[in-house]
């Protein structure tokens, strides 16, 4: 299949689950070096993991097809767990592929929305969204067809991402249509999941770049896409913000852009990109720092073995930020101290090499556990219960 057939990143990150109780007390960025025990569990070691939601007592990833386990054994507890995942059967069979995954509690209870692509359909029903409205067990699902009026009807789903802006929150949906020359992207929304609208880009209802990241931060939308951030009202306009567009040596190269964003809940902000930069705003997006810089730091750039850091997507469980990376596993810092020199420690030798050496899509931090998941392409699923404060940090492969 054709890179141009099917749009479908590593990178899509779908899971939009509420943050707890970790603390970290060892710097700003604190690595995987000191993380110790491995447990292996029986989801594949390869899988590139697209989402993952808790829902109605249970675990939903998606890594090509949904896998499920009860939500109640969370990984760490004792070594008598019974943390098995099951495949979760569909309608569909073997003929689809889940690109993205997310929760709502639209309505009365839980729903669970997913993309999917149908590789054998035709064209014009290759792709779609589709809801599990009663989510629960591990068994198997019943999915039913969205319509987004506000979509053509062709357009993959290549994210799925829950602003937590008042009520029961906002799904956004991003999709990308194949015009034949190049990739256009879209970013359609709902309060509903039913009635949807497409968000409107500085006059244009269509994106060079595909939106990777979708936040709130009690004021004002950002969206992420490439070289570019966007911010301000969803159901109105949404106009470049004042983080510059990305560029290197002032060539602008989308596929080195901005990745994710943060709306911490401790009031910051927070961009991230492939060249070895996180930025922070700490008055709502008026203006940024950018780290490393160097005026403070030395070097305007982070590189470990003089490889540069990629940077990915973020996640907050208390006043702990999770980064991804693209190619050196994850790094934390907390949210309520200045990113400085110090906190840019570099990767040392882990016990957990095939996690500090993986492409970070993304992290689940379900509310009432303590469990970081972290979702890898091309490593698997990991999780810990462990106090990140601790040096003996127990992991287990799912």
């Amino acid at each position: 299949m054709s890179p141009r057939n099917l749009v479908i990143g590593s990178l899509v990150v779908a899971a939009a689950l509420v943050a707890t109780g970790c603390e970290l007390t060892t710097g700003i960025f604190f690595t995987l070096a000191n993380e110790t025990e491995i447990d292996d569990e029986n989801l594949d070691n390869e899988l590139t993991v697209s989402g993952m939601v808790a829902s109605a007592n249970a675990y939903y990833v998606a890594a090509g097809a949904i896998w499920a386990r009860d939500e109640w054994q969370w990984c760490g507890c004792s070594d008598d767990d019974d943390h098995t995942w099951s495949l979760l059967a569909d309608d569909f069979g073997e003929a689809a592929l889940v690109t993205a995954m997310v929760a709502t509690t639209f309505g009365a209870g839980d729903q669970i929305y997913a993309g999917f692509f149908f590789p054998d359909a035709a064209a014009a029903d290759r792709y779609g969204l589709y809801r599990w409205t009663t989510p629960g067990g591990t068994s198997s699902a019943t999915w039913n067809e969205v319509t987004m009026a506000s979509a053509s009807g062709s357009e993959q789903i290549v994210g799925l991402f829950l602003i937590p802006d008042g009520g029961d929150g906002r799904l956004a949906v991003a999709t990308a249509e194949d015009t034949g020359t190049v990739f256009e992207y879209s970013l359609h929304h709902s309060t509903d999941g039913t009635t949807f609208s497409a968000a409107d880009f500085a006059g244009s209802p269509t994106l060079p770049q595909r939106p990777t990241a979708a936040v709130w931060d009690g004021s004002d939308h950002f969206v992420v896409a490439g070289v570019h951030v966007y911010s301000g009202d969803i159901t109105a306009t949404l106009a470049q913000s004042t983080l510059a567009p990305h560029s290197q040596n002032g060539i602008s190269r989308p596929a080195l852009g901005y990745t994710g964003m943060l709306a911490s809940a401790g009031g910051q902000l927070y961009v991230a990109d492939r060249q070895g930069h996180v930025y922070r705003s700490a008055d709502g997006g008026s203006s940024w720092e950018q780290y490393p810089n160097t005026a403070d730091d030395g070097t305007d750039q982070l590189e470990i073995a003089s490889t540069l850091v990629q940077f990915t997507n973020f996640a907050q469980k208390d006043a702990i930020v999770f980064v991804g990376t693209d190619n050196f596993g994850y790094f934390t810092f907390d949210d309520a101290t200045d990113i400085d020199e110090s906190g840019f420690m570099p990767v040392k030798e882990a016990s957990a090499p095939d996690l500090s050496a993986a492409a970070v899509s993304g992290f689940s931090t379900p509310s009432g556990t303590p469990t970081v998941f972290v979702h890898t392409a091309g490593a698997g699923l990991w999780s810990s219960d462990s106090d990140f404060a601790d040096s003996n940090v127990r992991w287990v492969r799912e």
